[in-house]
């Protein structure tokens, strides 16, 4: 069954072993290779994070990668104009900022919710903080609003 499909991404619900697990088949992008794919999947793995989706393996076959990541049953999106939503995902960036990250594509729209429960999804672009500088210099970064004013926060002793 397909649960989302983008140009460069497409996933699915499948069964592994009895247990519901999503698999998101990406393709490399004109901002992101397939190498940086892969390791951007793979370096989430290790993060001890409570929002974020269960990402379970990372796999690279010719020019895609395979992510098999935990199924979020029953998640939904939150609501993009909501006030509550904007803060979340505030509060989200300073989490993974206290763990030494940055989520460059933080929006409510990367957020799944389900009985106040929230999980991160989209997780390609967390990068380390101390990757950040030289992250910022890449000509077709895209930031969104989030991650621009969560680093500037950062970069003012703010937050």
């Amino acid at each position: 069954m397909i649960i989302s499909e983008r140009p460069n991404s497409l996933i699915t619900l499948v069964e592994d072993k009895g247990q519901k697990i999503a698999m998101k088949v990406i393709s490399p992008s004109e901002w992101m290779t397939i190498s940086l794919l892969e390791q951007s999947y793979k370096n989430v793995m290790d993060i001890q994070c409570p929002y974020m989706v269960k990402v379970l393996e990372v796999v690279k076959r010719y020019e895609t990668i395979t992510v098999k990541m935990e199924y979020l049953e029953g998640y939904t999106r939150m609501e993009y104009d909501d006030n509550e939503a904007c803060e979340t995902v505030l509060d989200i960036c300073q989490h993974l900022a206290d763990l030494g990250y940055v989520w460059l594509d933080a929006s409510p729209i990367n957020l799944l919710e389900k009985d106040g429960d929230i999980k991160m999804v989209d997780l390609d672009t967390i990068v380390k903080i101390e990757d950040l500088p030289k992250k910022l210099e890449e000509p077709n970064l895209l930031l969104t609003w989030y991650a621009s004013r969560i680093i500037k926060l950062m970069s003012n002793g703010e937050r």
